[in-house]
């Protein structure tokens, strides 16, 4: 017997419920055990690699890694067959290809747009809205969004990074004896990147949580490897409605673009809503990916007919090397008032902003 991985293993509990004063690190169990068993071979990280594939010039390439700097390129292999070859502009692509835009300086943009540095609680514990308190449960993504608001913020501060050298249960003590806390945000990093058992076992010590009754999860990795919703991670949520302690879960799924959408996504997103979860999607207004009513209208009724519930557009945070997607508020505006003529009520997304210091986000309306 390896003493050292069985040693490991005992960190995880196999049932019952979990005491916060435990003094076993309940979260982190080893690599192996804490993420969803991806190979290196599933992402391409190389922009000559991805240049070649797409039958795009190597001038492209060379640009691209020039400008990727501190935030490297990576994108999901399963993502190329809904990318168009030989097309540098196409609106997936560029949604993960550096640019050597992003390295040009831009007044008002920042490292930190929301300025989460101020409210992070315990390093991976945010508590900006009343009610609610977001973990950052990994560094981890299935990709490098090049709008991504936290491109620039330290790696490390994370749950799954911290739990290597702190107790998991002291880094979340801070939430657990609070009664007005109602709801939990897994976000990151992508929750996602963790393994089911990760996920279960987060969920049990969540139940622990006495006022907590909802559960919410931030997550753009089955968009993008659909795969990832199999039929262990749906279990995850059939067991939640068997327990003696019910959440009502949600899933917000990341998406900017209807070619997201192809005939997997859409079919493991209605396997993961027979499971009785509440699915709903955000997207950011990208200029030139999606900045078009026609485009929108294209992806919102294709989320609808899933079904999955438009909750958020976007308007970009402006966040350093972001500032070539930035699309005008006036221009969004316009979008929205095109949109209600196109789409039923129910199908449009809330326009909105996040605004440091800010009780919740703010709708834009004019």
């Amino acid at each position: 017997m390896n003493i050292h991985k069985q040693k490991k293993r005992d960190l995880i509990p196999t049932g019952g419920p979990i005491d916060p004063a435990e003094k076993k690190n309940f979260f982190f169990s080893g690599e192996s055990d804490l993420y969803y068993p991806f190979f290196p071979s599933d992402f391409i990280t190389d922009p000559f690699e991805l240049c070649a594939l797409l039958d795009l010039p190597r001038s492209l390439a060379a640009s691209a890694l020039s400008a990727a700097g501190r935030f490297p390129m990576k994108i999901p292999r399963s993502l190329l067959n809904r990318m168009e070859k030989g097309d540098p502009n196409d609106p997936i692509l560029i949604q993960f290809l550096p640019r050597k835009e992003e390295t040009l300086f831009h007044p008002g943009f920042s490292p930190d747009p929301l300025e989460e540095k101020k409210t992070a609680d315990q390093n991976c514990i945010l508590q900006k809205y009343q009610g609610r308190a977001l973990i950052l449960t990994t560094d981890r993504c299935a990709a490098s969004c090049r709008y991504c608001f936290r491109r620039c913020l330290p790696k490390g501060k994370s749950l799954a990074a911290l739990s290597r050298s702190v107790n998991s249960a002291q880094i979340l003590q801070s939430i657990h004896d609070k009664d007005d806390l109602k709801e939990i945000i897994l976000s990151g990093g992508d929750p996602c990147s963790l393994s089911d058992q990760a996920l279960k076992i987060l969920f049990h010590y969540i139940k622990t949580i006495p006022s907590v009754n909802r559960v919410r999860i931030h997550s753009r990795l089955p968009i993008l490897v659909p795969s990832r919703i199999n039929s262990s991670f749906c279990d995850l949520f059939r067991e939640n409605f068997s327990s003696e302690k019910n959440f009502t879960f949600s899933v917000v799924f990341q998406i900017n673009h209807p070619n997201e959408i192809n005939s997997e996504v859409r079919s493991r997103l209605k396997d993961l809503h027979k499971t009785g979860i509440l699915m709903m999607s955000q997207s950011v207004l990208l200029k030139g990916i999606n900045d078009s009513p026609d485009i929108l209208a294209e992806l919102f009724e294709k989320l609808i007919d899933i079904p999955v519930v438009p909750y958020y557009l976007h308007q970009l945070d402006r966040v350093e090397g972001a500032a070539e997607f930035e699309v005008s508020t006036q221009k969004g505006l316009k979008i929205m008032e095109d949109l209600k003529k196109l789409l039923p009520g129910y199908a449009v997304p809330r326009y909105v902003r996040e605004i440091p210091g800010e009780p919740c986000k703010k709708e834009i309306r004019e």
